[in-house]
């Protein structure tokens, strides 16, 4: 691999750790919120309304925490896994976890999962062979 594709993989993978990171403090900022809300209601409020919001504001700190769960396992599974970098005439494909698409040095890549349709051919193929997935067919170029 040469030089500039291994700092272009770890560029990617560093963008991907850093839109997590954000990801993870945002559900974490919305859990101590929900839990603030609660709080307050619970000192200003009396009756039915004051037990829904205290309801409303314990199913949003569930969610909340179900998500941020998710995220974790996530970031978890990009540092244990070894990615692959697979470049076709369709663009880059950063096979590691689900995460969409990212932009690295003005390039659009598509982080996929490995288990998912597009992830697994990409895997199994080799370079200059072509995967077809959804009707689409992709020419692998490369492989880092």
């Amino acid at each position: 691999m040469s030089t500039h594709l291994s700092g272009f993989k770890k560029r990617i993978h560093e963008v991907c750790l850093n839109q997590l990171n954000e990801r993870i403090n945002a559900v974490e900022a919305s859990i101590q919120d929900a839990r603030l809300s609660s709080q307050n209601e619970t000192k200003s409020s009396a009756g039915d309304k004051h037990e829904t919001a205290r309801a409303m504001a314990h199913l949003e700190i569930e969610k909340n925490q179900h998500s941020l769960q998710q995220l974790i396992k996530m970031r978890h599974a990009l540092n244990e896994i070894s990615p692959t970098l697979v470049q076709t005439c369709k663009g880059y494909f950063y096979i590691s976890i689900a995460l969409g698409k990212i932009t690295v040095e003005s390039k659009l890549v598509m982080v996929i999962s490995g288990s998912a349709p597009l992830g697994n051919e990409l895997l199994r193929a080799g370079e200059n062979e072509s995967v077809e997935v959804n009707r689409v067919k992709y020419s692998v170029i490369s492989i880092w």
